[in-house]
């Protein structure tokens, strides 16, 4: 897989990896985000609610596990915290 112009994307509700960055955000950051074109709203992240976002290229969300086993997470005991650096923008 890799990224494709946003001009290419499917705009049937589709889910996809998006790069983006949230609509109107005083970060400027982009990121890579799981969103579909709405009919209504246009570009919107896929998580619940509707938030506004701002891609710029696309790719097809990878085949899903074969079994769960496949993405099992281990045991983590006491505080943890999880950080995500963004990967950089696209070719």
């Amino acid at each position: 897989m890799h990224w494709q112009s946003l001009e290419t994307a499917p705009r049937d509700g589709t889910k996809l990896l998006l790069w983006a960055r949230v609509h109107n955000s005083t970060d400027a950051a982009a990121s890579v985000v799981v969103g579909r074109y709405d009919i209504t709203f246009g570009w919107v992240g896929a998580s619940a609610g509707v938030i506004l976002i701002v891609p710029t290229h696309w790719m097809p969300l990878p085949d899903a596990p074969l079994s769960t086993r496949d993405f099992a997470l281990p045991h983590v005991s006491g505080p943890a915290a999880i950080s995500a650096t963004p990967a950089g923008p696209p070719p």
